[in-house]
Formats: C-alpha cells, sequence, structure tokens
C-alpha cells in the first residue's frame, strides 16, 4: 500500500467535500460522517493501490474512484442527524434541567 496520505485521494476528497451539497458542513459538524470519510480515504487508497498494481492507467483510476466518492458516505444522512441533535438540544434548553445536564447535553456526551 502507498504511503498516506495519498494526494490523489486526498484531491478527490477535499473537491468532493468543497462541491457536493452539505458535505463539507457534515464533515466538519457530523462525527459519523468524518468518520465514514476517513474510512472511505483508507479503502480508496486500497483501492488505487490495487488498480495500480493492475497496470490500470492513472486517468482510469480516477475515474472509478470519483464514481465511488460521490456514492457515500451520504451528506444529507448527516445533515438530519445534525438538525436532530439542534432539535434535541434546544428541547433540553427550554426544559428544567440541571446545569450538569444541560452541560453533558450540549457538549454532546
Amino acid at each position: 500500500m502507498s504511503d498516506f496520505p495519498n494526494r490523489r485521494i486526498d484531491g478527490l476528497l477535499d473537491r468532493y467535500l468543497r462541491s457536493a451539497r452539505d458535505a463539507g458542513l457534515a464533515f466538519d459538524g457530523d462525527a459519523r460522517f468524518h468518520a465514514e470519510m476517513q474510512m472511505a480515504r483508507r479503502w480508496l487508497a486500497s483501492m488505487d493501490d490495487a488498480m495500480a498494481a493492475e497496470g490500470v492507467g492513472g486517468e482510469a483510476r480516477e475515474r472509478v474512484l470519483r464514481t465511488v466518492i460521490y456514492g457515500v458516505p451520504d451528506p444529507m444522512e448527516a445533515m438530519q442527524r445534525m438538525a436532530e441533535h439542534q432539535r434535541l438540544t434546544e428541547l433540553v434548553v427550554r426544559q428544567s434541567v440541571t446545569p450538569e445536564v444541560r452541560r453533558l447535553i450540549m457538549d454532546g456526551q
């Protein structure tokens, strides 16, 4: 496997996060989306290495990797989780809870 970071993968993922609707916000604001992107980065690097070992050219590898990147993970699911977290946080703030419980919820614990 190539040394990480893989510039090809990092470049493709960076373009995805900048261009896909809500992906950048989800990457920064949703822990699950962030973890899925990190896992995808490792898988994509392995795929890139495997294709290179099989003699697949750089342009073809990039087309395959782009196709995979734009398939998963779904930033809309992350946005829904973030909105639900915000809604629940606001609900708790409006309720009578102890400061300790309020702090734990606000910290996402």
